[in-house]
């Protein structure tokens, strides 16, 4: 059994079979969708379910350089 601290509630995530790159978890603790990023340690980050909206992705979004 692999172990790997949550990033949302650092509580311990217990993964029962061999992860790989993009294995996606559920923290017990938190209910965090969680996604294995590195497999030597074990490392957790948030698993995004949407694509991010951004100019990258979408060529009709347009930023805007507001001075305060």
């Amino acid at each position: 059994m692999i172990k790997s601290a949550c990033p949302e509630c650092d509580h311990e995530v217990q993964i029962e079979t061999t992860p790989n790159l993009g294995d996606r978890v559920i923290c017990l603790s938190c209910k965090t969708a969680l996604v294995v990023i590195r497999l030597s340690p074990v490392q957790l980050d948030w698993a995004f379910i949407d694509p991010i909206e951004g100019p990258a992705s979408n060529p009709e979004v347009k930023l805007l350089d507001i001075n305060i």
